[in-house]
């Protein structure tokens, strides 16, 4: 659980109904930090497409999908605590251990 704008909100909980929609294969949330002094920290999302997915995006484009997930999410979050960044890579980056390293998700933010 992170606090985005004043308000709780499970991480876990926004990756499982992001999981659920028909061309997501998984999803990572962070928060990734403000690039600037008066930056905000905004919800980041890292999403391993499934192949209906990579269609999806080929044909909509990165904007649409986008839009698409975030309209999943305000069926159950207030529009402050919906992610405002989107990286979607063929692979989310897995440690020898199975976990993800934080490093390397923000890492995909600042490129």
């Amino acid at each position: 659980i992170v606090k985005l704008e004043e308000k709780r909100l499970a991480l876990a909980e926004v990756e499982s109904l992001c999981n659920q929609l028909p061309y997501i294969q998984q999803t990572a949330a962070l928060l990734v930090p403000a690039t600037t002094a008066q930056g905000r920290i905004q919800l980041g999302l890292v999403i391993e497409l499934n192949v209906a997915g990579w269609d999806w995006l080929a044909e909509h484009g990165k904007r649409a999908m986008n839009q698409q997930i975030r309209h999943s999410l305000t069926q159950r979050f207030e529009s402050v605590l919906l992610p405002r960044k989107f990286r979607y890579v063929s692979k989310l980056p897995f440690n020898v251990q199975g976990k993800l390293p934080l490093q390397q998700l923000e890492a995909l933010f600042l490129s």
